[in-house]
């Protein structure tokens, strides 16, 4: 099971990013919100306009996800030194950590439960599965195929 120190461990390189990007999606200045608004239109409109297919979205985000990857602790360490790293820091990014390690303990027991449900009552199970995939599938008819991501 993960722990918060491997979790803390895992993101070392990410501290400053950790910590903005929680205070980005917690909305902690009054800006944030139009920020968030102005780059997921953005993000839209751009593979509206693009127009790819699924692989090649997926090929393009992975070499996104690669470069982000490689680059990002090398720009964070440039950018922000280690000796502004505070006590105050310090624990807003260990209570980040320890929401991702709850959100991931959440997901485990879903999974859990799911698996559980298919050894107890499996018609109701493949029922329930089915009749999901059924309603993903028409909505994923209905709307064009990005605008679901």
């Amino acid at each position: 099971m993960l722990d918060q120190s491997q979790v803390k461990s895992g993101l070392s390189n990410w501290k400053e990013a950790v910590i903005l990007v929680d205070s980005f999606l917690g909305w902690e200045k009054d800006f944030y919100p139009g920020i968030l608004a102005g780059v997921l239109t953005l993000k839209f409109l751009i593979i509206w306009y693009w127009d790819p297919t699924l692989l090649s979205f997926l090929a393009v985000t992975g070499i996104w996800l690669s470069i982000l990857d490689y680059l990002g602790p090398k720009v964070l360490a440039q950018v922000f030194k280690p000796e502004n790293w505070t006590h105050e820091k310090e624990t807003k990014y260990e209570a980040v950590c320890e929401n991702i390690v709850s959100g991931l303990t959440k997901c485990t027991a879903a999974i859990k439960m799911c698996h559980e449900a298919k050894e107890k009552k499996p018609v109701v199970h493949f029922a329930a599965t089915v009749t999901s995939l059924l309603v993903l599938s028409w909505i994923g008819n209905r709307i064009n195929n990005f605008f679901l991501l």
